[in-house]
């Protein structure tokens, strides 16, 4: 368990990488009214 929550966490700990996922693997119009500059690592426990 504790394997895929490190990857999970490594994984999210990007703004970079939340970005392309949520714009290639999302295809709702909300998508494109969010502001990614704002996208800030925090605390996952």
């Amino acid at each position: 368990m504790t394997q895929h929550d490190n990857s999970y966490k490594l994984l999210f700990s990007h703004p970079e990488m939340v970005r392309d996922l949520l714009v290639g693997f999302v295809h709702e119009p909300w998508v494109a009214l969010l502001d990614f500059s704002t996208l800030e690592v925090a605390s996952g426990s």
